[in-house]
Formats: C-alpha cells, sequence, structure tokens
C-alpha cells in the first residue's frame, strides 16, 4: 500500500529517470478510456464496482501520474522551495536545458506541472493510499478525472484521450441517468 512518502520519493524517482536516459522524453501510462467506461458504467447500472482489479489498475495509473507531476512541479521550480540541492545530489547541472525537454509533453507543447491542481491532486492521491475499497476508489479517481477536465492538458496526463475522452464518459452518464 503505498503512502505519503512515496509522493515525496516521486522526486528522486523522476530526477533518477533521466539521468539514466537524459534525451529521453519522460512517458506516462494512461488509463484506457474503454476501461474505464465499462467500470463506471456497470458501477452505474448494479452499483457498485465488480472489476476490483481492473479499479486498482486505474487508481495505480493516477497515482503514478500525480507522482511524477508533483515530482515536475517541484523541479522545474513551480514551488516555493528551491530545487538546485536535488539535482546537484545526482549531478545534474540545475540550468540544465535537457530536463526542460524530459519533461515536456510534446502533443500538448507544455510542460508536465501544473500550479493550479496540485493541491487538491495531493489530497485526492492521499486519500486513494488510505482505501483499497473499489467504490471508495471509483469516487476519488472520478474526482481526480473531473479536476483535471477542467484543464484539457492535464487529461490527457490521465487517460488515453484527455478531454475527448472524458467528454464521452460524462455524456454516458448522462445518458444513463435520462435512462432510469
Amino acid at each position: 500500500m503505498r503512502s505519503i512518502d512515496d509522493l515525496n520519493d516521486s522526486v528522486s524517482r523522476v530526477l533518477k529517470t533521466f539521468v539514466n536516459d537524459p534525451d529521453k522524453p519522460q512517458r506516462l501510462r494512461l488509463c484506457s478510456p474503454k476501461r474505464v467506461n465499462k467500470i463506471w458504467a456497470d458501477s452505474a447500472r448494479t452499483g457498485i464496482v465488480r472489476d476490483t482489479k481492473g479499479m486498482q489498475r486505474i487508481a495505480d495509473i493516477c497515482m503514478d501520474n500525480i507522482e511524477i507531476i508533483y515530482a515536475n512541479t517541484y523541479l522545474a521550480g513551480h514551488t516555493q522551495c528551491n530545487p538546485d540541492d536535488e539535482f546537484e545530489c545526482y549531478g545534474i547541472d540545475p540550468e540544465d536545458e535537457r530536463f526542460e525537454d524530459h519533461i515536456l509533453d510534446r502533443e500538448q507543447g507544455c510542460y508536465r506541472v501544473s500550479d493550479y491542481a496540485m493541491g487538491p491532486l495531493i489530497k485526492d492521491y492521499i486519500e486513494l493510499c488510505g482505501t483499497m475499497d473499489a467504490d471508495k476508489q471509483l469516487l476519488i479517481v472520478d474526482r481526480i478525472f473531473c479536476r483535471v477536465h477542467r484543464r484539457s492538458n492535464l487529461s490527457a496526463w490521465f487517460i488515453e484521450g484527455g478531454s475527448l475522452a472524458l467528454d464521452e464518459l460524462r455524456d454516458q452518464e448522462i445518458q444513463h441517468e435520462y435512462s432510469r
């Protein structure tokens, strides 16, 4: 089971990944919209999450990506703390432009950092760490998707298809409500 320590350790993991291959772009695992739609629709129909393993995988992907965004936001200097010591511990010049290239989302044309959503995402992360209950995980992940949906570049860091996939999920939920 994860803890807040894993979030703090993410800074080291991001730097180690960069040191191992500084010219390789950072990769994120993304949730499959088909799997998300299937689990959400089944839960809406039955009132419970039956695919607990699938839900755990989705929660794990969300937590992995929050860790990466947290580390990137800190290392890119978008917090009140100075990350220079962390860079220097790994023998990286804090001004090395390859790190900026490493955390650049080439499809979106922006860095994988978030000043806006980081606080709420950390709260969601902590809640996910505290539960193995698939129904609770679904509610928390749904809240994460709602947060990132407002900022279309963020949603593409969590689910394949980004905001379009979340639009489809929302439309299915609305359609389900009307069919009752």
